[in-house]
């Protein structure tokens, strides 16, 4: 099923919609950009998935890595910074 595919700008306002592509699960439940913005993770509740789009640092545009993690009911996505105290 085709999902909306979101414009990614350095000024993300107004967001807007910039088409339409595959989510490459089913049911996203949550999706994250990392904190570099080069990548986005989207948790895909149905599927029991967690797949991770490059961010085209142009566009906005993502575009599947391949990269795809089974996980039971992925729901939430936080980032940690691994040198907190």
């Amino acid at each position: 099923m085709a999902q909306p595919t979101w414009g990614i700008r350095a000024n993300p306002l107004p967001i807007r919609l910039s088409g339409q592509g595959p989510d490459h699960g089913s049911e996203a439940r949550n999706f994250n950009l990392d904190p570099s913005g080069k990548q986005l993770i989207a948790l895909n509740r149905q599927s029991n998935t967690v797949v991770t789009f490059a961010v085209d640092p142009q566009t906005g545009r993502l575009a599947p890595t391949g990269q795809v993690m089974d996980l039971r009911s992925p729901s939430c996505l936080r980032w940690v910074p691994l040198d907190a105290e």
